[in-house]
């Protein structure tokens, strides 16, 4: 049986079920669980129950869905905030998201503002615009270059952090670990020269990794086995158990060999 499609240009309801495409240019509401096609949302949007889209949900406007948002590709240029829990393959945010829940994608790419106040777990995430992930990341590669904040754990095999923003963590596993100055960093170190604090830092607790090199970093704890502490650094304390190298322009409590 052809599925059918919607197309809501003024404003319109959308009942539970199974469809084909979905298209909101005007305002519309989806009143229960729906399953479709593809979706595209360049109006506004609110949903009252989970929305499975089996191809691509893109949302140039704005959608408020009170449930669960499962898609193989995921785009938001323009706002979206999800109640629940997002599933995507692919996930591309370059407008404002908020998901209140967690966020699972194979491939993540965050040129806005991203918000997840749960979990996020995935392949590889790349994150150029502010991204704040409540209870944590693990992923296989993280790579960010703007704001990045998270009170959980970060657990990736290798994370490259080029600092565009103030990023902060709690705590940090990782097999490799780079965390450079970006392009405005030199900026960002002149302007807190008046004001006192540069905002392109990154500040944690607790780094553990294998390699690690960091820049721009307060951390109280760095872990590790080859370890290279760079510019701009304040770390209380470095364990390490195969080499270590700390520059003249950083600052290093204890510095502790591992069975030494």
């Amino acid at each position: 049986m052809e599925k059918q499609n919607i197309h809501i240009s003024g404003s319109g309801t959308v009942t539970a079920g199974v469809y084909g495409e979905i298209h909101i240019s005007g305002s519309g509401t989806i009143l229960g669980e729906v399953t479709c096609a593809s979706a595209h949302i360049s109006g506004s949007c609110r949903t009252k129950g989970n929305m499975t889209v089996e191809t691509e949900a893109k949302v140039s406007g704005g959608l408020s869905a009170e449930g669960d948002v499962r898609a193989d590709v995921l785009r938001v240029s323009g706002s979206a905030k999800i109640q629940g829990s997002a599933e995507a393959r692919e996930a591309r945010v370059s407008g404002g998201c908020t998901i209140c829940g967690d966020l699972q994608t194979e491939e993540g790419g965050f040129s806005g503002s991203l918000r997840v106040d749960g979990a996020v777990r995935g392949g590889r995430i790349r994150v150029g615009g502010s991204f704040r992930a409540g209870k944590g990341v693990e992923c296989e590669e993280l790579h960010t270059s703007g704001a990045f904040e998270t009170d959980g754990l970060v657990n990736a095999e290798q994370i490259q952090i080029v600092l565009g923003g103030e990023c902060r963590l709690d705590e940090v596993g990782c097999e490799e670990i780079s965390v450079r100055r970006g392009e405005n960093g030199m900026l960002s170190e002149l302007f807190s020269g008046f004001t006192g604090r540069s905002r392109h830092r990154l500040r944690a607790n607790l780094i553990e990794a294998t390699r690690a090199y960091l820049e721009y970093t307060d951390c109280e704890i760095v872990r590790g086995q080859q370890v290279e502490i760079g510019p701009g650094c304040r770390v209380g304390r470095v364990e390490y158990t195969d080499s270590l190298e700390v520059s003249p322009e950083a600052e290093v409590g204890e510095q502790v060999r591992a069975g030494a």
